[in-house]
Protein backbone atom coordinates (compact mmCIF):
# COMPACT_ATOMS: atom_id res chain seq x y z
CA UNK A 1 0.00 0.00 0.00
CA UNK A 2 1.30 3.48 -0.63
CA UNK A 3 1.20 5.97 1.94
CA UNK A 4 -0.94 9.39 2.46
CA UNK A 5 2.90 10.53 2.25
CA UNK A 6 4.94 8.33 0.25
CA UNK A 7 8.01 9.01 1.99
CA UNK A 8 6.88 10.16 5.66
CA UNK A 9 6.36 6.76 7.69
CA UNK A 10 3.63 6.58 9.86
CA UNK A 11 1.33 7.89 7.76
CA UNK A 12 -1.92 5.58 6.70
CA UNK A 13 -1.70 3.00 3.87
CA UNK A 14 -3.84 5.41 1.24
CA UNK A 15 -6.47 3.25 -0.51
CA UNK A 16 -7.57 5.59 -3.35
CA UNK A 17 -3.35 6.45 -4.34
CA UNK A 18 -2.91 2.14 -4.08
CA UNK A 19 -5.70 1.68 -6.48
CA UNK A 20 -4.82 4.47 -8.48
CA UNK A 21 -1.25 3.86 -8.63
CA UNK A 22 -2.28 -0.58 -9.15
CA UNK A 23 -4.71 0.38 -11.76
CA UNK A 24 -1.87 2.28 -13.86
CA UNK A 25 0.66 -0.55 -13.35
CA UNK A 26 -1.90 -3.01 -14.18
CA UNK A 27 -3.17 -1.41 -17.13
CA UNK A 28 0.19 -0.81 -18.62
CA UNK A 29 1.92 -3.95 -18.09
CA UNK A 30 -1.56 -5.33 -20.31
CA UNK A 31 -1.20 -3.10 -22.97
CA UNK A 32 2.81 -3.65 -23.04
CA UNK A 33 3.60 0.00 -21.73
CA UNK A 34 5.49 -2.04 -19.23
CA UNK A 35 7.47 -4.92 -18.48
CA UNK A 36 6.44 -7.77 -16.70
CA UNK A 37 9.31 -6.11 -13.47
CA UNK A 38 5.68 -4.49 -12.31
CA UNK A 39 3.85 -7.98 -12.02
CA UNK A 40 5.07 -8.43 -8.29
CA UNK A 41 4.39 -4.49 -7.48
CA UNK A 42 0.36 -5.06 -9.66
CA UNK A 43 -0.32 -8.48 -7.13
CA UNK A 44 0.96 -6.75 -3.80
CA UNK A 45 -0.91 -3.39 -4.55
CA UNK A 46 -4.58 -5.83 -5.39
CA UNK A 47 -3.94 -7.97 -2.01
CA UNK A 48 -3.59 -4.50 -0.08
CA UNK A 49 -6.95 -3.07 -2.07
CA UNK A 50 -8.64 -6.29 -1.97
CA UNK A 51 -8.29 -6.67 1.75
CA UNK A 52 -9.65 -3.14 2.57
CA UNK A 53 -13.13 -3.54 0.91
CA UNK A 54 -16.11 -4.62 2.63
CA UNK A 55 -18.63 -7.43 1.34
CA UNK A 56 -21.04 -4.34 2.07
CA UNK A 57 -18.56 -2.34 -0.32
CA UNK A 58 -17.46 -0.24 2.40
CA UNK A 59 -13.50 0.97 2.21
CA UNK A 60 -11.11 1.66 4.42
CA UNK A 61 -8.31 4.75 4.06
CA UNK A 62 -9.59 6.52 1.55
CA UNK A 63 -8.66 10.00 0.80
CA UNK A 64 -10.74 13.02 -0.32
CA UNK A 65 -9.20 14.40 -3.71
CA UNK A 66 -7.20 17.54 -3.26
CA UNK A 67 -4.83 19.36 -4.90
CA UNK A 68 -1.10 20.35 -4.51
CA UNK A 69 -0.09 21.79 -1.65
CA UNK A 70 3.88 23.02 -0.23
CA UNK A 71 3.06 22.31 2.93
CA UNK A 72 3.59 18.38 4.07
CA UNK A 73 1.84 18.59 6.94
CA UNK A 74 -1.62 19.70 4.63
CA UNK A 75 -1.43 16.48 3.67
CA UNK A 76 -0.56 14.95 7.18
CA UNK A 77 -3.61 16.84 8.61
CA UNK A 78 -5.96 15.10 5.96
CA UNK A 79 -8.25 12.37 7.50
CA UNK A 80 -8.72 9.07 6.20
CA UNK A 81 -12.16 7.55 5.15
CA UNK A 82 -13.35 4.92 5.82
CA UNK A 83 -17.28 3.86 4.75
CA UNK A 84 -18.76 4.26 1.61
CA UNK A 85 -16.73 6.63 -1.09
CA UNK A 86 -17.52 6.86 -4.07
CA UNK A 87 -14.54 8.25 -4.95
CA UNK A 88 -12.22 5.55 -3.33
CA UNK A 89 -15.14 2.73 -4.92
CA UNK A 90 -14.40 4.09 -8.14
CA UNK A 91 -10.72 4.14 -8.23
CA UNK A 92 -11.09 0.50 -6.94
CA UNK A 93 -13.48 -0.51 -9.78
CA UNK A 94 -11.13 0.52 -12.35
CA UNK A 95 -8.22 -1.75 -10.63
CA UNK A 96 -10.41 -4.41 -10.80
CA UNK A 97 -11.60 -4.38 -14.05
CA UNK A 98 -7.67 -4.42 -14.98
CA UNK A 99 -7.24 -7.27 -12.24
CA UNK A 100 -9.63 -9.06 -13.90
CA UNK A 101 -8.47 -8.62 -17.38
CA UNK A 102 -5.08 -9.61 -16.50
CA UNK A 103 -6.44 -12.91 -15.15
CA UNK A 104 -7.26 -14.23 -18.10
CA UNK A 105 -3.40 -13.65 -18.59
CA UNK A 106 -3.43 -16.22 -15.89
CA UNK A 107 -1.32 -14.09 -13.51
CA UNK A 108 -0.41 -15.78 -10.13
CA UNK A 109 -1.53 -13.71 -7.27
CA UNK A 110 -4.72 -12.53 -8.62
CA UNK A 111 -6.85 -15.52 -8.95
CA UNK A 112 -8.74 -14.86 -5.55
CA UNK A 113 -10.01 -11.35 -7.57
Amino acid sequence: MWRQVVNFPGTYQKFTATSMTGYAMARGVRMGWLDEGFRDTVVLAWQGISERIEDSGKVVDACFGSGTNADVQYYLDRPAVSGFDDRGGSMALWFTAEVLMLRTLSWPGLDAA
